[in-house]
């Protein structure tokens, strides 16, 4: 990508009125995750064609990555002006309300993607996301169902799923999700923790320790995994195992031991660990 952005400036130095340009050297940008270069190169090819929908609408996603969701939606929206309304924009349009937390709008856009695209998997998704935020759970299984009929190897799809079933007090079904989850996203720290919870909380203390285990496996650098551990060496009476487990937390990362104390607060009173993080945290 350096050797196009390089490229791409060479030509507009010799064409700088050239929007493809310009437009190409932006994508190069967004690549390299460098938005807000990006962005100042999509004004430029807008500035010279107007009517180019495309860079409006890749200058929208340059804003998401910057969290700039309102100018996001207003960017999205030029879009309109120029090119028939899509699919692909309406979702977009409505995760960014779904960001700033306007549920409805949100879902009036996801709405509109489905309607416009029943095949659009992620607005599908969307509309289950904005009925999971007012806790209408039951009802939002509904739309992850229907975006996993067309998509049923997304892991954040089979999150979302684990979660609502967990929150309806469907354990097992939960729990099948769980293992959807961490099929096709292994590498998902956060799933193996919550389905870790989710077994504790049912006193599948064995099993939630056995899925820690699998969670390190997989994941050998998240100290979350290892100070959770600690907890149910603990819990389970094995000590000795305990206090290894949290020696190799501490290495990974002393700053986040309070994660520990936090899942099972009484360890605060436990000397052993006490003295231990002492010797890490200075």
């Amino acid at each position: 990508q350096e050797e196009s952005i390089q490229f791409y400036q060479e030509y507009i130095d010799s064409d700088p009125y050239s929007y493809a340009a310009w437009y190409n050297l932006a994508n190069s940008f967004h690549k390299l995750e460098l938005y807000e270069k990006a962005i100042d190169a999509y004004d430029y090819a807008i500035l010279i064609k107007e009517n180019f929908s495309s860079a409006y609408f890749n200058k929208g996603n340059a804003l998401v990555q910057l969290d700039k969701y309102e100018e996001a939606i207003e960017v999205y929206k030029q879009t309109f002006e120029y090119e028939p309304p899509n699919a692909d924009t309406y979702c977009a349009i409505g995760e960014c309300y779904e960001k700033l937390e306007q549920m409805g709008e949100a879902r009036s856009y996801y709405k509109k993607s489905v309607k416009m695209d029943p095949k659009m998997a992620d607005a599908w998704f969307g509309i289950g996301v904005t009925l999971n935020f007012e806790e209408r759970y039951f009802e939002s299984l509904h739309f992850y169902k229907k975006a996993l009929d067309l998509d049923d190897e997304n892991a954040d799809f089979w999150f979302a799923m684990a979660d609502a079933y967990y929150k309806l007090g469907q354990i097992d079904e939960s729990i099948e999700a769980y293992y959807k989850v961490l099929e096709f996203n292994p590498v998902d720290v956060e799933a193996w923790l919550d389905f870790s919870t989710v077994l504790y909380e049912q006193g599948r203390l064995v099993e939630a320790s056995e899925t820690m285990l699998d969670a390190i496996k997989n994941n050998p650098d998240a100290a979350e995994l290892y100070y959770r551990m600690v907890a149910y060496m603990f819990a389970l009476g094995k000590v000795q195992e305990g206090v290894e487990y949290l020696q190799t937390a501490l290495e990974i990362d002393p700053d986040k031991h309070y994660i520990l104390f936090e899942y099972l607060p009484q360890l605060q009173n436990n000397s052993t660990i006490v003295a231990i993080i002492s010797n890490y945290i200075k």
